[in-house]
């Protein structure tokens, strides 16, 4: 188990676990969210957890 915070030291620290399998990756980042989702590990958030790897962002997303 991985707990990553915010902030950019974080987000290339998440971005190194990119060829890793099976941890499972708590954060509160949505950009660290971003950055894992095409890896093969388990990404909670706080209030929940992604199920679906595909994230809507942009006007639409409102």
């Amino acid at each position: 188990m991985i707990v990553l915070g915010a902030g950019s030291t974080t987000l290339h620290l998440a971005r190194l676990l990119l060829s890793q399998k099976d941890l499972i990756i708590f954060t509160n980042s949505i950009p660290i969210v971003e950055a894992l989702t095409p890896s093969e590990n388990r990404i909670f958030m706080l209030d929940g957890s992604l199920r679906n790897p595909s994230l809507v962002r942009g006007p639409r997303s409102s």
